[in-house]
């Protein structure tokens, strides 16, 4: 039985794309499953095993078939669109009678 631990290297994080690295050097984390897998007895082994399992295959299935949530909210990066969101904000603030807000405008 050998005493050397296989570590999780980039020669490995190359051929299996879904791994990226773990806790240790001898572990790798699944992306696609958000698990451990531990390599420093088996090394490829352990990751083949992993691959090859029915659980993996269904989140993989089930990642491509999904949307992103960013088609359908778009994150707002543009610098008008926030002056813009401030300015509603403000409005409202000084809409609100002065009896439900009891606290000071720092924005005047």
């Amino acid at each position: 039985m050998s005493k050397r631990k296989c570590k999780f290297t980039e020669v490995l994080r190359a051929k299996y794309p879904c791994f990226t690295s773990g806790r240790d050097d001898f572990d790798a984390k699944c992306s696609i499953c958000d698990c451990h897998v531990d390599v420093g007895n088996k090394c490829t082994i352990a990751l083949e095993r992993h691959v090859a399992k029915e659980k993996h295959k269904k989140n993989i299935r089930a990642a491509g078939s999904a949307s992103k949530v960013t088609n359908f909210f778009q994150p707002s990066t543009s610098l008008t669109l926030k002056n813009a969101h401030a300015a509603e904000g403000t409005l409202a603030f000084h809409t609100t009678p002065e009896t439900m807000v009891r606290i000071n405008c720092f924005l005047c």
